[in-house]
């Protein structure tokens, strides 16, 4: 949890959106975020309107929680793309994990996972932290786009958090 609220601290103000989106509602990078128009985040409804992603099935609303709304609502417009795609998107992330691990080696705390970052990590978060938090399966498993299917979370996203540190990363605001 301290290396998810550092990353989001370490971002530029540019790609906060994308860095908060991907840890608090856990869209797909390429399939999903990178697509993402502002017209599609209704901070009001507190949805995300998940129309392109990697196949239909994963076309969905996607929730966003309070502290979402929180990191979006500064940068929020009427439309136009929510964050950078491909090299651009990368290179800022790999910036951030950078600035976000020797933030917290200099407080000598943990930050492994940010040096050691594996694919789709954020999607990762978000779904260990939805369930360790909101203790659907069903649920979590709707909102990363995985349909009925609970063997997708079984197999990827069963690390595991205590609640009270599920609930504090939910309340992680600017």
């Amino acid at each position: 949890m301290p290396e998810a609220e550092a990353l989001l601290r370490a971002t530029g103000t540019d790609f906060v959106p994308a860095i908060a989106i991907g840890l608090s509602a856990g869209l797909r990078p390429e399939a999903e975020l990178w697509h993402l128009d502002w017209q599609s985040v209704n901070l009001a409804d507190k949805l995300i309107d998940v129309t392109k992603s990697k196949n239909s099935i994963s076309h969905r609303f996607v929730k966003i929680s309070d502290n979402l709304i929180a990191w979006l609502a500064p940068y929020a417009k009427k439309s136009g793309r929510v964050t950078f795609g491909r090299d651009s998107y990368y290179t800022r992330l790999q910036s951030a994990r950078h600035r976000a691990a020797e933030t917290l080696e200099s407080q000598s705390k943990e930050s492994l996972n940010l040096r050691l970052w594996a694919q789709d990590t954020m999607r990762h978060t978000f779904a260990t932290m939805h369930y360790a938090h909101f203790r659907s399966a069903a649920e979590t498993a709707a909102e990363l786009g995985h349909g009925a299917s609970l063997r997708m979370k079984q197999r990827h996203y069963l690390n595991r958090v205590t609640p009270a540190e599920a609930q504090a990363f939910w309340h992680i605001v600017p």
